[in-house]
């Protein structure tokens, strides 16, 4: 996982799988993202409806989703391809957006090795 690679050398050939994970229990997650300082957002998922027992009766969004039972977590997994990323460091930042407009976020630094390309 390439949250497990943070502070750490990847190959500028590889591909690394990247779990996205939100968690927000008073107002619930509406969508999740990562996104990088050198190619912009990597991948973006909105929240889906969730079941009854991970549901919050006052979970309301303004948007046309209203009232619908937003999640307290999400998580996705996706798969991020060094090959547009420059050698070095480069900041990864995972992002999420609740209920009440707000957005949390943490980032990390990998750094992409091109010497034996």
């Amino acid at each position: 996982m390439l949250w497990d690679l943070r502070n750490q050398y990847v190959s500028g050939s590889s591909s690394e799988s990247l779990g996205v994970n939100a968690r927000d229990t008073k107002y619930r997650i509406v969508k999740a993202w990562v996104e990088s300082d050198a190619v912009g957002v990597i991948d973006s998922q909105d929240a889906q409806c969730a079941s009854s027992s991970d549901a919050h009766p006052k979970c309301i969004h303004p948007s046309p989703r209203h009232g619908r039972n937003c999640r307290k977590s999400f998580s996705f997994t996706t798969s991020v391809s060094m090959n547009p990323f420059p050698e070095g460091a480069n900041t990864f930042t995972e992002k999420a957006t609740d209920t009440a407009g707000k957005t949390g976020e943490t980032s990390w630094t990998v750094y992409v090795d091109r010497s034996e390309e």
